[in-house]
């Protein structure tokens, strides 16, 4: 995304850049420990490249999730089962957003 002119002469301004794009880089000139200590989304490391091998590895483990990490669990669960040899388990908690949903009818609007 193009870079957005400033409305205010010289001062920088909520609206000035587009943050989101240069937020990854911006976090790698930082110093921080270790991803394998302390695993932070940024441009050189990712909190993926740390988890999931911990996770495939682990004897058992207990995953707290979301629904909407569905399809990423059951690439977890399926490469953890490749490996898993008996005495093995995985647990999982799936827990919702702490709100209450407006929706109250999920089907299709063509049904």
């Amino acid at each position: 995304m193009a870079r957005i002119k400033r409305r205010y002469m010289g001062q920088d301004t909520l609206f000035s850049t587009d943050s989101a794009r240069h937020l990854p880089q911006q976090l790698d000139e930082l110093d921080w420990p270790e991803p394998q200590r302390f695993p932070v989304n940024r441009a050189g490391a990712h909190v993926r490249d740390v988890l999931v091998p911990d996770l495939i590895m682990s004897k058992s483990f207990l995953a707290v999730v979301g629904y909407s990490s569905v399809a990423e669990l059951i690439d977890l669960v399926d490469s953890w089962a490749l490996v898993a040899p008996k005495g093995r388990r995985a647990r999982l908690l799936f827990g919702t957003e702490p709100f209450i949903a407006t929706t109250k009818n999920f089907t299709s609007p063509r049904m």
